[in-house]
């Protein structure tokens, strides 16, 4: 998630889903993204994209959450009550900053927003 808010405008970390652009991302995803539309409505947090209990198994896979430079992210999930453990999921989106819609590659250009 720290690297795609260097691409652009990160949902719902820089504007929730309950904004009207929030609103309309999320019916695009819901519409064009299988994961996404296959996420039972009782369990998708239309506002901060959480996907409540989404895998079964419980936590998807083991990796560090204390990365650096994601603290406001791990705050902003515990405000949203993300539970990791009871096999949570958020759903994150990104509009691009121009310089990278265009762009050939993305990755060969700088990631820094201007």
């Amino acid at each position: 998630m720290r690297t795609y808010r260097k691409f652009g405008h990160a949902f719902p970390f820089a504007e929730n889903y309950s904004t009207p652009d929030g609103q309309a991302v999320m019916s695009f995803l819901r519409a064009q993204v299988r994961e996404v539309r296959e996420v039972p409505s009782t369990s998708l947090d239309l506002t901060c994209g959480i996907a409540r209990g989404i895998y079964r198994q419980g936590r998807l896979g083991d990796y560090p959450v204390d990365i650096e430079n994601t603290s406001d992210i791990e705050q902003q999930l515990i405000v949203w009550g993300f539970d990791r453990d009871r096999g949570d999921a958020v759903i994150v989106a990104v509009r691009l900053y121009a310089q990278f819609v265009n762009a050939p590659n993305p990755l060969m250009r700088s990631i820094e927003p201007g």
